[in-house]
């Protein structure tokens, strides 16, 4: 079954990510697709947002030592992230670039229907909302990138400049 699109111009989209992932996806000219934990006949995507802010799922999870029982898995907090991964980073792409919402993607991506109902809800615990993500099964190259901008302190400034030509 083919995977409808339901792009909203209007609606801006972006790709968050790590400082520390930002130079590989500058290297390639693309934001590859997120092969890690992707079970066999799944489609791995590159998950994409309308959340001006933060998306609260990019958040990295990390081997908390301190916590009992020891070795516990940890979801980091923004400013953990920021600190550890050389700051955040949001790109803004082209609503048409990953035009896929979450109803259309359960369907077409080969996701066992249990594991989509507990991302959605971990999801939401986390602070989410699914109705807010975008994806696409295919790398969004530089060409549909509209902007690059890193965290500083309380706003979103352009990482060098917005010129596809200084990226």
């Amino acid at each position: 079954m083919m995977a409808t699109t339901s792009a909203d111009p209007e609606v801006p989209i972006y790709h968050y990510t790590m400082g520390s992932h930002l130079k590989g996806i500058l290297k390639d000219h693309a934001i590859h697709t997120a092969a890690g934990y992707v079970p066999p006949g799944e489609r791995a995507v590159v998950w994409c947002t309308t959340r001006p802010d933060w998306e609260p799922t990019a958040t990295k999870d990390f081997l908390d030592r301190s916590q009992k029982p020891k070795n516990m898995i940890s979801k980091m907090t923004r400013e953990q992230a920021e600190k550890h991964f050389g700051g955040l980073i949001r790109i803004q792409v082209k609503p048409e670039a990953a035009p896929m919402r979450w109803p259309e993607y359960v369907p077409n991506s080969g996701i066992d229907p249990g594991l989509a109902d507990t991302l959605a809800r971990t999801g939401r615990a986390a602070g989410s909302d699914p109705a807010d993500w975008r994806m696409s099964f295919e790398p969004i190259v530089e060409n549909d990138w509209i902007s690059i901008e890193w965290k500083l302190e309380d706003a979103w400034v352009p990482y060098r400049t917005n010129r596809k030509s200084d990226i």
